[in-house]
């Protein structure tokens, strides 16, 4: 039975991330929370897939894995995506505040059980 909130659910090890893309924006960060999805804000443009491969790759960085790891598994096409991310190491610090700081992107790290990390994932 996943474990699972607002915007995120875990299936075993892997994570799920239901997100916001803001494409287009000053800098790579997230942003908090947007209704039941976590708000990431990316410089690409959403032309010719690069927002969806910065995203990829921003989310690789975020969770400590590599790009291998994280696949948008719905929404290629939207703003509006879920991605999945195989045994994250890290989870990104707008889990638990509605804003994050975008000097320090990731602080909890995955240590135990995805229950034990859940709790930090709570709104």
């Amino acid at each position: 039975h996943p474990v699972s909130g607002p915007w995120y659910s875990w299936h075993d090890r892997a994570l799920v991330l239901r997100v916001r893309v803001q494409p287009r924006a000053d800098r790579d960060e997230t942003a908090g929370l947007h209704g039941n999805q976590l708000k990431i804000r990316l410089r690409a443009p959403p032309v010719d897939g690069d927002a969806n491969a910065s995203l990829v790759r921003f989310v690789a960085r975020l969770c400590g894995v590599p790009r291998k790891d994280v696949e948008i598994i719905s929404g290629a096409s939207g703003r509006d995506k879920r991605v999945r991310i195989e045994a994250p190491r890290r989870l990104p610090d707008g889990a638990s505040q509605a804003a994050c700081d975008p000097d320090k992107r990731c602080s909890v790290e995955f240590r135990r059980s995805p229950a034990h990390l859940a709790k930090h994932l709570k709104c």
